[in-house]
């Protein structure tokens, strides 16, 4: 039995997996009960053809969708300078107009965060792409671990601003209410603040650099 975040579709063959094909395989058969979050990120999938890469993925696209954001899934492509070479980046999500500003979502794990990825992210900044659009770096942080994007960003010589406009940090499940500290947020709390142009309480500013440092 195959199953997605513990659970799955009950006597379902699911033919446009929500995940990458490394991740689950097309046709693959699931048991169990399915979440509404789950239906329409395979509804998505299905009707734009995407191939979702992480649960993680999944949950910012539902997200979107929940608010009727419009937004492209690795829609738009750059051409930038990284280390000498020119490299294209095509971020996760893109909001074409949110307020009057076109914005840049990378939702990323924090266990993939690596130079690699920093150096692209850095690589993009520095382009004249930046001036056009907000970046906002989302990561998944489990309290009980160091914050390892704090660390590569050490380890790596760069500075916040230098890989992104704004980094929201959600609790390590992407769509949990609330941390082991009772910290009360999710990304339909960040999406809804964005969308209403709302700035973010500054208890939360601090508490996100708080977990940073």
């Amino acid at each position: 039995m195959r199953q997605i975040g513990g659970v799955g579709v009950v006597g379902t063959t699911i033919k446009k997996p929500i995940f990458s094909e490394s991740s689950v395989p097309a046709n693959a058969e699931f048991e169990g009960s399915v979440t509404l979050e789950q239906v329409v990120a395979l509804d998505l999938a299905d009707r734009n053809n995407w191939r979702f890469n992480s649960k993680f993925e999944a949950t910012v696209a539902v997200a979107l969708d929940f608010f009727g954001m419009p937004f492209s899934f690795h829609g738009k492509s750059f051409s930038i300078t990284s280390g000498g070479r020119t490299i294209s980046y095509s971020p996760d999500f893109v909001i074409p107009n949110c307020d009057g500003k076109k914005v840049l979502l990378e939702p990323h794990g924090s266990k993939y965060i690596d130079k690699r990825f920093l150096s692209k992210m850095n690589a993009f900044m520095s382009s004249p792409f930046s001036d056009e659009y907000y970046t906002i770096l989302v990561v998944d942080v489990d309290p009980s671990k160091p914050n390892r994007l704090y660390a590569e960003l050490e380890r790596s010589g760069y500075a916040l601003e230098q890989i992104c406009n704004e980094v929201w940090c959600l609790p390590y499940k992407a769509n949990a209410k609330e941390d082991s500290r009772g910290y009360r947020t999710n990304i339909y709390t960040l999406l809804r603040k964005l969308k209403e142009n709302e700035p973010i309480a500054q208890h939360e500013r601090s508490r996100v650099r708080a977990r940073l440092e």
